[in-house]
């Protein structure tokens, strides 16, 4: 028992440059090693840096190391899925910043089942990219969050996501 589960939403919240997308990552590639299935859709980092990432958190090596080492790297990652009937554990996609909504992410998540990827869990990364509602950003972003929570129970997945305090709140 415990823990979080399908249908759920959680959201690491924090200042600009602290680390919200690294705990993403984390989140994503401990799921990953635990047999699940991960769809991580970035909305500010490519999709090459965010798979930096991935292979430095689920190699232990340091991101600046991965060139270097990448031979090692390679077989250590190898590993993870060799006992895998689907290889493919993980599906990066970038959208360009406030060009996705929960639409877009809802299309996406249909094409990739039609490839016959079904995440178990899926990383928005973050909401402060989305694209906004007319109107005052906070009312944009409730909303952003309630339809975030309302996919995640349409697809039966684990879903995680980050936000950005106001300036309001990082003062107090």
């Amino acid at each position: 028992g415990g823990g979080y589960l399908r249908g759920e939403l959680i959201s690491v919240v924090g200042g600009s440059g602290v680390g919200k997308s690294v705990v993403l990552s984390c989140i994503a590639a401990s799921n990953v090693l635990r047999g699940k299935k991960c769809l991580y859709i970035s909305l500010e980092l490519s999709e090459d840096r965010v798979a930096e990432r991935f292979d430095s958190i689920m190699s232990q090596s340091p991101i600046k190391c991965l060139y270097d080492n990448r031979e090692e790297i390679f077989v250590q990652l190898e590993k993870i899925v060799e006992n895998k009937q689907d290889k493919n554990m993980i599906v990066i996609k970038h959208f360009p910043s406030s060009s996705a909504d929960i639409n877009t992410i809802r299309a996406y998540m249909a094409q990739c089942k039609f490839y016959g990827l079904i995440p178990d869990v899926v990383i928005v990364d973050y909401i402060g990219e989305m694209k906004d509602y007319p109107g005052p950003i906070y009312d944009s972003r409730e909303k952003i969050v309630k339809e975030l929570r309302g996919l995640a129970e349409e697809e039966n997945v684990f879903m995680a996501t980050a936000m950005q305090p106001n300036r309001g709140s990082k003062e107090a």
